[in-house]
């Protein structure tokens, strides 16, 4: 009894945790999240009597222990180090159970250990998902998340006063052991199914044309045999390019995913929609692209390899308003802290405990879904599949052979020391980047087979010549180019550069090549031409159509949380604010000036800024950035 009792208690306490800090879970949710801490409190304080509680927090330190390890090793769990972390916290876990067994009070320490549980895992999800910085651990400690943080602090008290005016220990009341734990698995179910979307999206349609989006994390353009690459990455992309007009100088709205994504999903740029950094939240109102679509008669569905829904703002309520099918779901045990330990510590067992696999779902898993939901109906759709390779750790999934790299044991210690980046600014960084490459070509090459098994099938049903399917990229991928690596950390040209490949219904201009500079953001405009569907008021981007017979496009814009690029012609601007320096660093803010000035057409590296000179391109640069702030 007051194992359940206390396994209930820490859900509820997790998930209160986790609203405050991701802020994936609505408002409302949150204050339920919180009443159903203050009711597992009492419950707990009401029943929880015996000893045998001992046992199970000394499981629980053994799964927190194992799952923090694992995180940090970035190992399969059935390497030998994570074995051995994992033997480690069992023996932890079983010297907690022993000292509480053996506690004068073993309900106190048990709570008092539970509580330290709760704090750290608090703390791992600041520097998980936040990072360092103090900047922005003071933003997660404003507003909305004050208050959270201060109801959850009640709730914590008010159970402490439960414990506290608790009967002494004897005879239990069975009746009101019942009756609490009747209570608390109401309020438990209703917190589970509290704001879970309805499935009545009409399947009626448009009388449009099918939208298909491909989006390829972090995939640079000159890795593609499409854009000039010696090596065979991608032999599937390359036999669509043919088909398709290619821009050779595509440019994306940011140099993060979830606020690439928060551009193409409301149609502008990151300056006018706010939604930078690791976490958004989409406002309850405001356009978005595939709620229009959706509201026009459209299917939508969105398969997106990533392993944490919270940092791209696509919690249930996001999905219930813009698409009929989401992958992975929602998880309902996603917030609470034993599922995910038991499932990052014994994956084997993760069928039994939920609905959505806490590893990012394979591509080849999503490719599936993506036919089989396709295949569902004959109503125009709206496709949106973003892929997480070739995105860092640059590692294959499992059953992928490599075709140019290392794999294995030897693949993941490469991507730990780069990724720790304790190989910058050593003479072994050298030596070391020609083999990362290797394995970012890898994931290429496994995303190309991918895509060309669902292009395949779009072709099989016969819709390939009526729809628009667009190839492109969120951001692309440093390699020490400007003495960083990754991305998020610049605007220089090898960050938000990307591929941009249009297949138009009928193969219209398929295989002709656009030089100029565009935006990824001219595809919403485009898309919405095309439909008739109104692209919001707002709207960033231009119909790509005129552009390929001959237009002018005008300047694009990339944007950063901490600064901005503009790019007209062959000239580029890029000026940052520095008074993040501090709270960021080099890391985060890569750029050493504050503004920096290029002329692609003689310098396409970005090697030596011309900024500073008095050149009239500078100053017609910069009021453009003037003139665009909020």
């Amino acid at each position: 009894m007051s194992g359940a009792l206390l396994l209930a208690a820490l859900w509820a306490a997790e998930l209160s945790v986790s609203a405050a800090l991701d802020r994936s879970v609505p408002p409302a949710d949150a204050g339920l999240a919180l009443a159903t801490a203050l009711a597992a409190g009492g419950a707990w304080g009401l029943a929880a009597r015996d000893r045998g509680l001992a046992a199970l927090e000394g499981v629980v330190v053994a799964l927190y222990l194992a799952t923090a390890a694992n995180r940090e090793l970035a190992m399969p769990p059935d390497h030998p180090a994570c074995l051995l972390a994992d033997g480690l916290s069992v023996l932890v876990g079983l010297g907690a159970g022993w000292l509480i067994a053996r506690a004068r009070r073993p309900l106190w320490s048990a709570a008092g250990l539970n509580l330290a549980l709760v704090a750290g895992w608090c703390a791992n999800l600041y520097v998980y998902r936040v990072g360092y910085s103090p900047a922005r651990l003071a933003y997660l400690l404003s507003g909305e998340a004050w208050a959270l943080n201060l109801g959850l602090a009640l709730a914590a008290a008010l159970g402490a006063l439960a414990l506290r005016r608790a009967p002494p220990p004897g005879p239990r009341s069975p009746s009101r052991a019942r009756a609490a734990v009747a209570g608390l698995a109401l309020l438990t179910l209703g917190l589970l199914l509290a704001g879970r979307p309805s499935s009545d999206a009409s399947d009626s349609g448009g009388d449009g044309l099918n939208i298909v989006l491909l989006s390829v994390d972090a995939l640079r353009p000159d890795h593609l045999g499409a854009y000039g690459y010696d090596r065979p990455t991608s032999p599937n992309l390359d036999a669509f390019a043919e088909q398709a007009v290619i821009f050779e100088h595509a440019v994306s709205p940011s140099n993060t995913s979830p606020t690439t994504l928060a551009s193409w999903i409301t149609g502008r740029y990151p300056v006018d929609h706010g939604l930078y950094g690791r976490f958004v939240r989409y406002p309850e109102e405001g356009f978005t692209w595939p709620s229009a679509l959706r509201a026009a008669g459209w299917r939508t569905g969105a398969f997106i390899g990533v392993d944490d829904r919270a940092p791209f703002g696509f919690d249930d309520r996001f999905e219930a308003r813009n698409f009929d099918a989401f992958e992975p779901p929602v998880d309902p045990l996603a917030g609470f802290l034993l599922p995910g330990l038991l499932r990052g510590v014994a994956p084997a067992l993760y069928p039994s405990l939920g609905s959505a696999d806490p590893r990012p779902p394979p591509l080849s898993r999503l490719v599936d879904r993506a036919v089989e939901w396709l295949a569902d109906s004959e109503a125009p759709a709206f496709l949106f599949l973003h892929a997480l390779e070739p995105h860092a750790p640059y590692l294959l999934p499992t059953g992928a052979a490599p075709t140019f790299g290392e794999s294995g044991d030897e693949a993941a210690a490469l991507n730990r020391a780069y990724m720790s980046l304790s190989l910058q600014g050593t003479p072994e960084l050298d030596a070391a980047l020609p083999r990362l490459v290797d394995l970012y070509d890898d994931q290429i090459a496994y995303v190309d087979a991918q895509l060309g098994r669902l292009l395949g099938a779009l072709e099989a049903s016969g819709r390939l010549e009526d729809s628009l399917i667009v190839v492109t990229a969120d951001h692309g991928e440093a390699f020490m180019e400007h003495g960083l690596g990754f991305h998020a950390n610049s605007l220089y040209g090898e960050v938000v550069r990307v591929p941009l490949m249009m297949r138009f219904p009928g193969g219209w201009r398929g295989g002709e090549r656009i030089a100029q500079p565009v935006s990824t953001l001219d595809v919403l405009a485009t898309a919405a031409a095309l439909t008739g569907v109104d692209p919001g008021s707002g709207a960033a981007g231009v119909d790509l159509r005129a552009i390929i017979d001959g237009g002018e496009r005008g300047p694009v814009f990339s944007d950063m949380q901490w600064g901005s690029a503009a790019l007209d012609d062959s000239w580029k601007l890029v000026r940052v604010d520095r008074r993040w320096e501090a709270e960021l660093g080099r890391y985060y803010l890569g750029h050493t000036a504050l503004v920096e000035l290029y002329d692609l057409s003689s310098d396409p590296d970005e090697a030596r800024s011309l900024a500073g000179e008095g050149r009239r391109e500078e100053a017609a640069l910069l009021k453009l950035l003037d003139e665009r702030q909020p």
